[in-house]
């Protein structure tokens, strides 16, 4: 279980890691869209700023590791992307930077 756990919990460990700077596309693997969010520690609708269709495509800003118990972490990553002209800038989950490979 330890293992499934670190997979889950540290997966960017086993990823190659994202830096500020690179350019990336959104991903989802239910082809869902993905919640842009005003801050890392805040997923829900009411801090929603927008949401976006997978494959958009984003700039990392920096990235967010918060411990939580037993050596796990959550990961968030801030982002920016265009829309409509304008730069919108907020948090995504890990995954949908990250999502099934590396860069």
């Amino acid at each position: 279980m330890d293992f499934f756990s670190d997979m889950y919990f540290k997966s960017d460990q086993l990823k190659v890691e994202w830096n500020p700077g690179d350019e990336i596309e959104l991903w989802d693997r239910d082809d869902k869209s993905i919640r842009i969010s005003s801050s890392w520690d805040h997923r829900g609708e009411s801090s929603e700023i927008t949401s976006v269709p997978p494959g958009t495509k984003a700039t990392i800003v920096q990235k967010h590791i918060e411990p939580l118990v037993n050596g796990m972490v959550m990961i968030r990553y801030e982002i920016e992307v265009l829309l409509d002209g304008k730069t919108i800038r907020g948090w995504v989950d890990q995954r949908a930077v990250e999502g099934p490979a590396g860069p």
